[in-house]
């Protein structure tokens, strides 16, 4: 198999992830015994900051695209 650095990029992400979150919640996803409600409320929270950082991207474009109409 050949060797994809995309997905070496995002592995090494999500352990970086990984450790953050257990150095904030003291513990690991495993060991974490939140119950369904807990998880949806984090997804939720997830989620919501998504669309957020889209608006935002949504935004940078928009700016770009007039600079480079006025030059």
């Amino acid at each position: 198999m050949k060797q994809d650095r995309i997905y070496d990029q995002v592995v090494a992400k999500l352990r970086k992830r990984s450790k953050k979150g257990q150095e904030e919640y003291g513990t690991t996803m495993v060991e974490n015994n939140g119950n369904q409600e807990y998880w949806l409320d984090h997804l939720q929270e997830e989620l919501m900051d998504s669309i957020v950082y889209i608006e935002k991207l949504k935004d940078i474009m928009k700016k770009i695209a007039k600079m480079k109409e006025i030059h």
